[in-house]
Formats: structure tokens, C-alpha cells, sequence
């Protein structure tokens, strides 16, 4: 009887460390790709207000922006309304984007190329969000 206790608990042991490796994965790839936008400086950063207002942004925003990523909760694709119109900020870059949209005062969605067919809902966004605001006014 032991041996099958021992044998558990090591079958748990391992899909723990591989949930860990898979969720270190990835956040990494999130953060290569800024990493890698910052370090090749190829980008245009913008905002896009619902009233049609743009703003060309200084490019140390998206410093800024990786810097709170990690606070993010991933919560999967994003179900919701993608009719509506959310305040955001494009990221421009070699013939591809990144798009962040504020859904809500704690809540924003992230689509990482213009290939992408879905957005991921992210929460507990509060700082990025209000850091985000200011480029918006």
C-alpha cells in the first residue's frame, strides 16, 4: 500500500513543477516580446480614444506597460463584447501590433498580433490601468 502513496505523490509532485514550468513559459512570452520591442526600438506607440482622438506616445510608455504586466491575472480568452468600443493603446511593429484595451476600472484585454483571432482578459490591471489614463486626457 505504501508503494501505491509513494507513486501519488510523485505523479503529483511532477504535474505541479510542470504547471509551474507552463505558467513560467507563459509569462515569459509575453515579456520577450515587449523585451524584444524595447531592445530593437522598431515601434510606434499609440492611444485610441473611443472619440476617434489619437495620440503618438513617448516610447518609454511601454517600459512602463511591462513593468506593471506582472501584476496581471491571466484569465483566458476573453468572452465578452468586442463591439464595444474600449480606450486603448497600440503597439505598431514590423507590419504587426499589439493591442491593450481597458475594459473596466480593474480589467484589460491584450491581443498580441494583428494574426490573432482572440483577445486574453487579464485582471487586477488597476495600476496599469491608471497609469494608462493619463495618455488618454
Amino acid at each position: 500500500m505504501k508503494k501505491k502513496n509513494n507513486k501519488k505523490y510523485i505523479i503529483a509532485f511532477f504535474l505541479i513543477l510542470i504547471l509551474i514550468f507552463a505558467t513560467v513559459l507563459l509569462l515569459n512570452r509575453k515579456n520577450n516580446l515587449i523585451d524584444s520591442l524595447i531592445k530593437n526600438s522598431n515601434y510606434e506607440i499609440n492611444s485610441l480614444s473611443c472619440d476617434g482622438t489619437t495620440k503618438v506616445l513617448d516610447k518609454k510608455v511601454l517600459k512602463d506597460i511591462k513593468n506593471n504586466l506582472k501584476d496581471l491575472n491571466n484569465n483566458g480568452p476573453f468572452l465578452g463584447d468586442l463591439n464595444t468600443c474600449y480606450r486603448k493603446i497600440i503597439i505598431n511593429y514590423d507590419n504587426d501590433l499589439l493591442d491593450i484595451e481597458i475594459v473596466n476600472k480593474s480589467s484589460i484585454i491584450i491581443k498580441e498580433s494583428k494574426n490573432s483571432q482572440y483577445y486574453t482578459y487579464y485582471t487586477n490591471a488597476e495600476n496599469l490601468i491608471n497609469y494608462l489614463n493619463k495618455y488618454f486626457k
